[in-house]
């Protein structure tokens, strides 16, 4: 069966302890590579205020997933999620071939920022500095 893409993020209590918050990151892992998933990229957001109260909680630490699924575990790792009370909201959303094109985009913009830049020729930087001088005048 084709392996789709799958994102995933999860709101946790932003008063829960970090080791409880990392342990519940390798549950999720392991419920998303136990069933014939795979974790591409996992990224911790932090804690952020929340847009309005959920629980009576007014902050929250965001957790992203991005995973290749065929499917089959996606209702598991939902009803997981659910019955977990530290776990505020969360939502799963299978990605189109749009928005993994522009993921695509993205990633490859990220590897071309990580490149050193290239150093900019002295005749450049006399250029612009002559257009700032005459533009000034």
């Amino acid at each position: 069966m084709e392996l789709k893409k799958y994102e995933l993020t999860f709101i946790v209590d932003a008063q829960l302890e970090q080791q409880k918050i990392d342990e519940l990151v390798e549950h999720v892992e392991k419920l998303i590579s136990g069933n014939n998933g795979k974790v591409i990229k996992v990224d911790h957001w932090g804690k952020r205020r929340l847009a309005y109260e959920i629980k009576r909680k007014q902050y929250g630490h965001y957790i992203y997933f991005l995973f290749e699924s065929d499917g089959s575990n996606i209702k598991s790792i939902e009803h997981d999620l659910n019955f977990n009370e530290s776990v505020l909201r969360f939502l799963t959303v299978k990605l189109s071939k749009q928005a993994l094109k522009s993921l695509g985009d993205l990633e490859s913009t990220e590897e071309a920022e990580s490149l050193e830049p290239e150093p900019v020729s002295k005749d450049v930087v006399e250029k612009s500095e002559d257009t700032e001088q005459e533009s000034s005048e």
